[in-house]
């Protein structure tokens, strides 16, 4: 089982517009279970001393990126 990072962003919820906190799950970097918040820069290597990179996802390109995510849990407001 591969490890994720987590963005935390509020935003509306796309069903019922209801505003909340959303916890999104992605693989890319550096992936040990980060939480990150919109516009934080994204570790990308493993620390100073390591071997050898462990299964680090994406291409660093620098810049901003997008990548895919699936929410932890749905609407507060709709109980989904």
């Amino acid at each position: 089982m591969g490890l994720f990072d987590i963005v935390i962003a509020r935003a509306d919820c796309p069903s019922c517009g209801y505003f909340q906190e959303w916890r999104v799950q992605y693989k890319y970097g550096y992936c040990r279970q980060h939480e990150y918040r919109i516009g934080d820069r994204i570790c990308w290597f493993d620390p100073p001393g390591r071997p050898a990179p462990l299964s680090d996802d994406g291409e660093n390109v620098g810049g901003l990126v997008t990548v895919p995510g699936l929410v932890e849990s749905g609407c507060s407001n709709r109980g989904t």
